[in-house]
């Protein structure tokens, strides 16, 4: 019988944070506000190895998968959020059946975004502990913040005010 669905990857995620603390090649530390985002290198949907560069704008990366009713529910937000160019957005999806169930999903969708076939180390690098999640960036791809759980328009549109201030060498006008 084989096992899919959150539990499998909330263990995933207790087995990454351990190996982590146990000598893998990049220790596990959090995620915190400027820190530079870790490096991203994952192979794509269109076959080609997509590595994350910097080109002033904000990023979201946003971890996922194709069984994750949150983070199906945060795709129109994400769409729109391309969409309006008020961020790049970048879909590191976490299936276990990896491209056999991603490349499906992402053709009936019209996925207008880059979609990436992650894995647990990108997942552990990024500070990911279940999921949706999404780490904020600038346009240098400093971390603004991470959000857990399914995205509020509100609250990352205020995210991303912050990250396009930073970019702009600006306070942030909502305090942050």
């Amino acid at each position: 019988m084989r096992r899919t669905g959150p539990p499998a990857w909330k263990c995933l995620a207790v087995v990454a944070a351990l190996a982590g603390a146990c000598g893998a090649p990049e220790p596990y530390r959090p995620l915190r506000a400027g820190d530079p985002a870790p490096v991203l290198s994952l192979p794509s949907l269109d076959g080609e190895r997509f590595t994350l560069e910097a080109d002033g704008r904000p990023v979201l990366v946003v971890f996922w998968a194709t069984w994750c009713a949150p983070c199906l529910e945060e795709i129109p937000l994400l769409e729109e959020l391309h969409a309006a160019g008020a961020a790049r957005v970048v879909s590191v999806a976490l299936d276990e059946e990896g491209e056999g169930a991603v490349a499906p999903f992402a053709a009936e969708r019209g996925l207008p975004y880059p979609v990436l076939l992650g894995d647990e180390e990108t997942f552990r690098r990024y500070d990911g502990l279940a999921i949706p999640y999404t780490v904020v960036l600038d346009g240098a791809l400093h971390v603004v913040s991470t959000y857990r759980g399914r995205l509020d328009p509100e609250e990352i549109e205020r995210r991303l005010a912050r990250a396009a201030a930073r970019a702009e060498g600006t306070t942030d006008p909502h305090g942050g």
